[in-house]
C-alpha cells in the first residue's frame, strides 16, 4: 500500500497540467484518435484544443464518445485532477522528465486523460492496450 506523506505527495502544476491536456489532444486527434474517441461538444475554430481545454477552469465539461461501445465519457477538471494525482503517485518524478524527449508530453497527457475517463486500472490494462499506439512512453 502506498501511504502518503507531506513529502511523498506529488505537487501538481494545474496549468502544465493543462498544457499537457492541450498537447494530447492536439497530438491525438492529429494521429486518428478521432476514430476511437470523439469529442462531442467541441469548440468551433478551436484548431489546437486550447479552448476546449481551458474551458474546464470555467466549469465547461469536455463530453467524449467511445465509438467502440457508444459510451459517453465527461471529463471534469476535478476528474482531470484526481487522474493527474493517480498518475503521479505511480510515477513520481513523471513531471520532472517532461520535456526531455520530443513526444513525451503527449503520451503523458494522453494517459492522465485516459485515466480520468477510464479509471487507473483500466488503462493499466485493456483501455491501455486499445489506446497503445498513442500512449507508448519513449
Amino acid at each position: 500500500m502506498n501511504t502518503l506523506t507531506k513529502t511523498t505527495i506529488p505537487t501538481i502544476d494545474c496549468q502544465e497540467l493543462l498544457s499537457l491536456l492541450t498537447c494530447a489532444l492536439d497530438y491525438g486527434y492529429n494521429f486518428g484518435l478521432a476514430e476511437e474517441l470523439t469529442i462531442c461538444n467541441p469548440i468551433d475554430g478551436d484548431v489546437y484544443y486550447d479552448e476546449v481545454v481551458s474551458a474546464l477552469l470555467d466549469g465547461r465539461d469536455i463530453i467524449f464518445k467511445d465509438k467502440a461501445d457508444s459510451s459517453t465519457k465527461k471529463l471534469t477538471y476535478g476528474g482531470l485532477l484526481h487522474a493527474a494525482f493517480e498518475f503521479a503517485q505511480e510515477y513520481p518524478r513523471i513531471y520532472s522528465r517532461i520535456g526531455e524527449e520530443d513526444g513525451y508530453i503527449p503520451q503523458v497527457g494522453l494517459r492522465i486523460l485516459l485515466t480520468a475517463l477510464y479509471g487507473w486500472a483500466r488503462v493499466a490494462t485493456d483501455i491501455g492496450e486499445r489506446f497503445s499506439n498513442f500512449i507508448k512512453l519513449n
